[in-house]
């Protein structure tokens, strides 16, 4: 550990090089903000103003796409009466499918639905039927291509709505006799859905 660090910054001489990283903390923790301390530990940057410098201005970044807002269609959870609990479920990982479409008369502006269905025949070797349908509406950067686009907004929607319904169906199921489902991750599978014709609104 080089003990310069300290001195520059309680500008008083520190104990050697084989004093424990620990104690030196406990001597300049109440001179300097948890936050350098956080960031020394973690990265052992030789100043504080150094490491700020360090970190991007998120201020300053912006996405191309942007989510408007997201609601849902269908949300349904029915429990399985056949169900044993402490049987193993098979999977947790639900059919997915997502359809995108422009907004007619709306440049830039898009709707994405997607669905999520877990157990729709009601096997006994899972808790629950679930049906979920997340609408999300999107808008994008002018200063995108129209292929850029689409695939910017499929992207950024299969991560908000599958987020949202997996989010919504932890909470559900939590509140149901065979307690809490978690879903599994979801990957988004390439070529992407074509987008449906334009939609009126």
């Amino acid at each position: 550990m080089d003990n310069s660090i300290f001195r520059s910054l309680t500008n008083k001489p520190v104990l050697g090089a084989g004093t424990n990283f620990r104690e030196n903390l406990k001597l300049i923790r109440p001179r300097i903000p948890q936050l350098y301390i956080t960031f020394q530990i973690s990265s052992r940057r030789s100043t504080c103003g150094h490491l700020i410098r360090q970190l991007p201005d998120m201020g300053s970044v912006s996405h191309p796409v942007s989510l408007e807002r997201y609601f849902f269609t269908r949300s349904i959870v029915t429990t399985v009466d056949s169900h044993k609990p402490g049987e193993a479920v098979l999977s947790v990982s639900p059919e997915n499918q997502i359809n995108l479409a422009f907004i007619e008369n709306n440049p830039g502006r898009y709707e994405v639905t997607m669905k999520s269905t877990f157990n729709s025949i009601g096997e006994a070797t899972a808790p629950y039927v679930i049906d979920m349908e997340c609408v999300g509406l999107f808008s994008v950067d002018s200063s995108l291509a129209v292929e850029e686009a689409t695939k910017a907004v499929m992207v950024t929607a299969h991560n908000v709505l599958y987020a949202a319904i997996r989010e919504a169906v932890a909470w559900i199921t939590g509140r149901q006799p065979f307690g809490q489902l978690i879903f599994g991750l979801s990957v988004l599978q390439s070529p992407a859905v074509p987008p449906s014709p334009p939609l009126n609104k």
